[in-house]
């Protein structure tokens, strides 16, 4: 998809945009395997699996998985010694830089990553990153940052003029280049009748010409959430569903549930349909016609209209088109 340019139009200027963030998988009140996490609630103590994903978003609903890392033990350890999903984002970034080496890439992140280490991470790998800013991170930047809006001049008293946009009862405001463990950050905060909204900190220069496309493109972290997570968890992929106790055979089904997802969401989102409906010089097949025939190709073998499908298809090239929403 990346080499035949089929998402080039969702990047923001040359970087793919790419969510990362963790969901749990499945909850038990028994031990399920040496690998699990666990917590007490209650005086209960409850074993859970947890798995960190890196997907390739679009403003049109896509959700691509890129990379996956487990959230699990070694050994047995006090929870807050275990396994966590930043211990994770230190394996999956060198996966990720790995598999993809000269991938252009922005991470999209929320507030759990604003911290040196990551931005460090962004840097060495010649990332970009927008991370969900959140008042109670990095408070000696926030601190900076507001001081300068409330102060509104120099350290010997002279007055400055700050970057500030105003739309009726919405208000933006930004600063590039805050010293931060040794590196420079940009903030931008938006405000609704004084109350901030959300705010984010990027490695992005920030002005009044992008910072509408930097906000937008910054929210795109939750797709991974509900075009991803939720659509496993809810929409007919049953990713909660435990398949097998077997620990290795858990992450297996983890990963063919990524592939089917990535499969389906090329059927809803591209002219597959078309395509295959002119193949078979037919009427417009339906969704639910097509599935059907991939089951029973994964079943029976490649049969009847299916394989026709594919023998017809197979000398022929076609630029796959996505639907922009």
């Amino acid at each position: 998809m990346i080499n035949q340019n089929w998402l080039e139009r969702y990047r923001l200027g040359i970087y793919y945009l790419v969510a990362i963030d963790g969901t749990e998988l499945y909850r038990f009140s028994e031990r399920h395997c040496q690998n699990c996490l666990y917590q007490k609630i209650n005086d209960q103590r409850q074993y859970f699996h947890r798995v960190l994903e890196a997907k390739i978003v679009t403003s049109n609903g896509l959700a691509i998985s890129l990379a996956t890392e487990f959230i699990e033990n070694k050994e047995d350890k006090e929870f807050d010694k275990q396994d966590c999903e930043l211990k994770a984002f230190y394996r999956l970034e060198k996966k990720i830089k790995k598999l993809f080496p000269r991938l252009k890439i922005c991470l999209l992140l929320d507030a759990l990553y604003a911290n040196a280490n990551v931005i460090r991470i962004c840097k060495e790998n010649d990332w970009k990153y927008i991370i969900t800013f959140k008042e109670g991170n990095l408070k000696t930047v926030w601190e900076d940052f507001n001081g300068l809006f409330v102060n509104r001049e120099t350290a010997i008293g002279a007055k400055i003029t700050l970057p500030e946009i105003n739309y009726k009862e919405t208000m933006y405001r930004w600063i590039n280049e805050i010293e931060y463990s040794g590196y420079k950050i940009n903030i931008l905060a938006k405000y609704f009748n004084q109350e901030l909204v959300r705010a984010f900190i990027t490695n992005l220069k920030i002005d009044e010409n992008n910072l509408f496309k930097i906000e937008t493109h910054g929210q795109l972290r939750w797709k991974i959430e509900n075009q991803g997570f939720d659509c496993q968890k809810n929409h007919g992929y049953n990713l909660e569903h435990l398949y097998t106790k077997n620990p290795n055979g858990i992450k297996v089904v983890y990963l063919l549930i990524q592939i089917a997802h990535i499969i389906n969401q090329l059927f809803l989102k591209a002219d597959i349909l078309k395509v295959c409906s002119n193949a078979l010089s037919t009427k417009a097949l339906s969704i639910k016609y097509i599935f059907s025939k991939i089951l029973d190709g994964i079943l029976l073998g490649w049969i009847n209209e299916f394989e026709l499908i594919f023998k017809k298809l197979d000398n022929r090239k076609f630029q796959l088109r996505f639907n922009t929403s």
